[in-house]
């Protein structure tokens, strides 16, 4: 079990530097995958690598055993991630002269979305239920196990609908209602995944996060 939740923050780094690498070197199928699909968005795949760091550290966290340097580079993040995600959901950001013009976007992408470079509404989302669950989960050590497993269960969910949308080709599953386009597949998938992580530590939460634990092997 410990070495599922080492691996899966690795695969969600590792998916959003491809992606990255796939917007600087204009590289479609590291962007969107299939042509019928929408982009994931140079912002989510920035969001996906800084939130696989955070879910390498989440055993620690959990356990209250991070040293206080990498503590606060964790709450420092999960807060950036929240606020960032919160300004766009309440149209906020966007106002601030032309801050999406300087992320990397191409026309082609934009029939996707009402403002370029955005990220869907459900992947903010997303992003803000994981962050902020990393954020409570010092303020609230006596509800960690329910916190992580329910919000694990809800990130899988919203993560599993986009990807049979995008497979069976139905925009209102993958989200593409909003304004900043629909849910890219490999966004889906991620976010499956971290849901998955998040959802496991939960579970186990009780149990000591260390490759001695028996209960891991």
């Amino acid at each position: 079990m410990q070495r599922v939740l080492r691996i899966i923050p690795w695969i969600i780094m590792a998916v959003g530097l491809l992606v990255i690498i796939g917007w600087f070197t204009s590289t479609d199928f590291l962007i969107r995958i299939t042509d019928n699909l929408p982009p994931m968005k140079f912002l989510s795949a920035t969001f996906f690598v800084i939130s696989g760091v955070q879910l390498l550290y989440l055993g620690d966290l959990i356990q209250q055993s991070p040293t206080r340097g990498a503590r606060s580079t964790i709450g420092l993040a999960a807060t950036m991630i929240v606020l960032c995600s919160l300004g766009i959901v309440m149209n906020a950001v966007p106002t601030i002269g032309n801050l999406y013009d300087a992320l990397p976007h191409e026309a082609k992408y934009d029939a996707w979305a009402r403002i370029p470079a955005v990220p869907s509404l459900a992947t903010l989302v997303s992003f803000i239920i994981f962050s902020i669950t990393i954020l409570a989960l010092p303020i609230i050590p006596n509800k960690i196990k329910p916190l992580l497993v329910v919000s694990g269960n809800l990130i899988i969910a919203i993560g599993l609908i986009a990807v049979v949308g995008g497979a069976l080709g139905i925009p209102e599953l993958f989200y593409a209602f909003s304004w900043g386009g629909g849910m890219a597949l490999h966004s889906g998938l991620l976010f499956a995944l971290m849901g998955f992580c998040v959802f496991l530590h939960g579970r186990h939460a009780n149990l000591p996060l260390s490759p001695a634990s028996p209960q891991y092997r």
